[in-house]
């Protein structure tokens, strides 16, 4: 980790960063414990592209590069975790820091799904759409649109079609996307002004 800890104290005097390669480098999770804190700091607020497959931290690590998916500064749009033994837990924790609230930028996760083929598609399922209410309807993911590799990772409700169209809408706009998740599970609700007119006192 000593190379990361090198690298991470280096970022920090960096204002923009766009694209980091550190696959196949052995990072642990004091390492890229040290980046996410260097990529985290008022300077950088440029990264789009994160590669770090191939690496040696854990759930510990993932739990840490959170934080930098979460951040309110973020940019990041690609991030590239394939070839790593990720269990259940660390793509739980993955999905909890690309909800709607924590993350808004984020187009493409790339990563290993064999280490949970059953549990991992599930919950990524539930990031794109939690169908277990409207407001967590709204609360999903509305900006990835490529997940896994290798066709592990199968769009059955074809949410990455209405995420892509979303990104080409402009900010405002872009409220459009989960309203249509909404009426596809909620095909009751197909006049959606009353929602306007209560100002979406149900929906934030």
């Amino acid at each position: 980790d000593e190379g990361a800890i090198i690298l991470a104290t280096g970022l920090m005097g960096y204002k923009s960063v766009k694209y980091l390669e550190l696959s196949d480098n052995a990072i642990g999770d004091e390492g890229i414990e040290a980046l996410v804190s260097g990529l985290t700091t008022a300077a950088n607020t440029g990264l789009e592209t994160l590669k770090l497959s191939g690496n040696a931290f854990t759930t510990a690590g993932i739990r840490s590069l959170s934080t930098l998916i979460q951040s309110e500064r973020s940019t990041l749009k690609n991030l590239s975790l394939d070839s790593m033994r990720i269990d259940d837990d660390g793509i739980s924790i993955l999905a909890d820091a690309l909800t709607l609230t924590h993350n808004t930028s984020l187009e493409s996760l790339v990563l290993d799904l064999h280490w949970s083929p059953n549990a991992g598609n599930k919950t990524l399922s539930r990031l794109l759409c939690d169908t277990s209410s409207m407001n967590n309807i709204y609360f999903s993911n509305h900006t990835l649109q490529t997940i896994g590799w290798d066709s592990q990772f199968i769009d059955d409700g074809k949410y990455f079609d209405l995420n892509r169209q979303g990104k080409q809408l402009n900010p405002i706009n872009r409220r459009l996307v989960p309203m249509c998740k909404i009426l596809i599970h909620h095909p009751d609700l197909a006049d959606m002004k009353p929602f306007y007119k209560l100002k979406l006192k149900v929906l934030p």
